[in-house]
């Protein structure tokens, strides 16, 4: 597309919508549009005002590509100071999991299937699968908690912050139930 210079302007007291391109530094091409009028034609300016229009049209065109510039540098270092921190609290949190002697595992949200995400080094002699149904659990869980579960997997799901819950579960059937504390987040 050409560019040019729209700018309203006042003649006589009408107000008037002009439209003026350049050709060459003198010579532009002004249309104009009055109550009443459409007119295009071709205008010999000063040297003054057309190098005037051409610093305009220039200037503005520098200062949005260092605005856009600016915007850019500054989302980009948003965006890397977030990762940054991400990263350093990931590491963080992949530490303090490694240390605690617990089960890290994931319920889909028709609360059907697992994943378990991390298994204590104590407990790794469980014949249990890293995925599957609910319905396995089942048989590590004592049966008067498995309500309490689905109850608290509901309210967290429902947008409640974390919860913890003292059930009663066991890693085999040979096992007596123990109780234990699990937290729901």
């Amino acid at each position: 597309g050409l560019s040019g210079i729209t700018a309203f302007y006042e003649n006589n007291g009408v107000l008037s919508l002009g439209y003026y391109m350049p050709t060459t530094i003198e010579n532009w091409y002004v249309f104009t549009v009055v109550p009443g009028e459409v007119a295009g034609k071709y205008a010999s300016l000063s040297s003054k005002l057309g190098i005037e229009l051409i610093i305009y049209m220039t200037a503005s065109f520098i200062t949005l590509i260092l605005i856009i510039a600016f915007l850019y540098y500054q989302f980009r270092n948003d965006i890397l100071k977030r990762n940054e921190e991400l990263r350093i609290s990931e590491e963080g949190f992949r530490v303090a999991v490694d240390h605690i002697p617990c089960f890290f595992f994931i319920l889909n949200p028709g609360l059907s299937q697992y994943k378990i995400l991390k298994t204590p080094p104590d407990f790794q002699r469980i014949a249990i699968s890293p995925t599957g149904s609910v319905e396995v659990l089942k048989n590590y869980i004592h049966p008067d908690f498995i309500p309490v579960i689905h109850e608290t997997a509901e309210s967290i799901r429902n947008g409640a912050k974390s919860k913890q819950q003292e059930i009663k579960a066991r890693f085999s059937a040979q096992e007596p139930w123990r109780w234990m504390k699990t937290t729901f987040i």
